[in-house]
């Protein structure tokens, strides 16, 4: 019995002993960095970090440092024993050169090791885009000090933006204000400026520039459009009476029609100057509608060019008074649908302004009452979601407004 129970414990040791020896023997390699790529990127989301170098372990971890910064952590790691693949989200992080830093985990309780190669990365801004600009044209009779809306993406406050005319002379953009990353406003004064095409040029802090060709134009002449002059009763096949003559004696007078039913009124009608026409009613039908995307109130590029029609209109038509009407489709509350429609009314009312439009303009927001469409298509909630604009001779009511829709 005593002997079996020395053979158990000398047998323990010898396996305790070659553990801790095999645990001496294991030893924990400083990894060894040899490049990162890629060596420049930009701020405006994840990338793709390949480091090569040796003596990785299964358990690395990698990290960007720099003095005065939180580290940015690596994610979705793919190590072998000379690379590593991971991807570090650089979304809105600080611009400059940063460190890559690998350590190699513990194992058994020893002490990691780390490498790391300084100023391995540089962080940028990417450079500035431009995609569009509104207005496009201004005829030359008409230039002066315009409003401009620049979209596009990565503007950064500080900007600069200017205007390089088919003479090579620059005008500088004043009143620079970034609504957000993708817009500017600006104002450029072209009066007397040649005609021609022009370029937009905007360049960031950091001198990263964008260029867009051709996008502006100032136009030879003017059409004059047809304006209609407000107050005034207008005649439709209208004739000079003529003094009664004894070759040609008073003629007698046509019978009274009908009251109960309201005659058709046509260019060849008899009745034709004896109702009064809006002088509105016609020109309120090439108004166009300006749409909105869901839960928003900014004006879409897609809108621009109903945007420019309406606004010639009112420019050709200034003595009338500028109704503005908003709607919204159902996927709000009524009160919510009501905030939202207003707004959209109030920015093409500040765009009207900005523009120029110096008559009076009301506001009625209606919510989803008076929809173009009812029910769940997307086509249907689209036309709800929209802003009617139309002119009137006198103060409106919200119902007369209702009656009228942009085409």
């Amino acid at each position: 019995m005593k002997k079996t129970f020395w053979l158990v414990l000398a047998s323990l040791m010898i396996i305790f002993s070659g553990f801790h020896s095999v645990k001496a023997g294991i030893d924990i390699f400083a990894p060894k960095i040899e490049s990162v790529s890629p060596a420049i990127a930009f701020n405006d989301g994840p990338i793709h970090l390949t480091i090569t170098g040796s003596r990785f372990n299964q358990s690395a971890m990698v990290k960007l440092t720099r003095d005065g910064f939180p580290d940015i952590m690596a994610t979705d790691l793919q190590i072998t024993n000379n690379t590593i693949d991971c991807t570090c989200d650089l979304s809105d992080q600080s611009d400059g050169t940063w460190n890559v830093s690998v350590t190699n985990g513990s194992i058994f309780g020893k002490k990691p090791k780390s490498d790391i190669l300084f100023s391995a990365l540089t962080i940028e801004y990417p450079a500035p885009i431009i995609t569009s600009i509104f207005p496009k044209d201004i005829y030359f009779k008409k230039a002066s000090l315009i409003e401009a809306r620049i979209w596009g993406a990565h503007f950064r406050e500080g900007i600069k933006v200017d205007m390089v005319g088919p003479d090579g002379q620059t005008i500088n953009g004043v009143h620079i204000k970034i609504m957000e990353d993708t817009q500017i406003n600006c104002n450029f004064n072209v009066t007397r400026q040649p005609i021609g095409f022009y370029k937009i040029i905007v360049t960031n802090d950091d001198g990263k520039s964008a260029v867009l060709k051709n996008s502006f134009q100032i136009k030879e002449f003017s059409p004059e459009l047809p304006v209609i002059k407000p107050n005034v009763r207008h005649k439709v096949n209208s004739v000079e009476p003529q003094a009664p003559s004894p070759a040609n004696p008073t003629p007698e007078p046509s019978p009274i029609p009908d009251t109960k039913q309201t005659p058709r009124i046509t260019n060849n009608s008899p009745d034709a100057e004896k109702i009064s026409v809006s002088p509105t009613a016609d020109l309120n039908l090439k108004f166009k509608p300006l749409f909105f995307d869901v839960n928003q109130f900014n004006i879409r590029d897609a809108d621009l060019p109903s945007l420019e029609n309406d606004l010639t209109l009112l420019k050709g038509n200034p003595n009338f008074i500028i109704a503005i009407c908003g709607y919204a489709d159902e996927q709000r509350t009524p009160l919510n649908n009501l905030k939202l429609s207003q707004k959209r009314a109030e920015t093409i009312r500040d765009f009207l302004i900005a523009n120029d439009i110096t008559g009076k303009i009301i506001i009625f927001s209606f919510g989803k009452d008076n929809a173009g469409g009812a029910g769940l298509a997307e086509a249907q909630k689209q036309n709800n979601r929209r802003v009617d604009v139309s002119l009137w001779e006198n103060q409106p009511t919200k119902e007369q407004v209702a009656l009228v829709k942009s085409h």
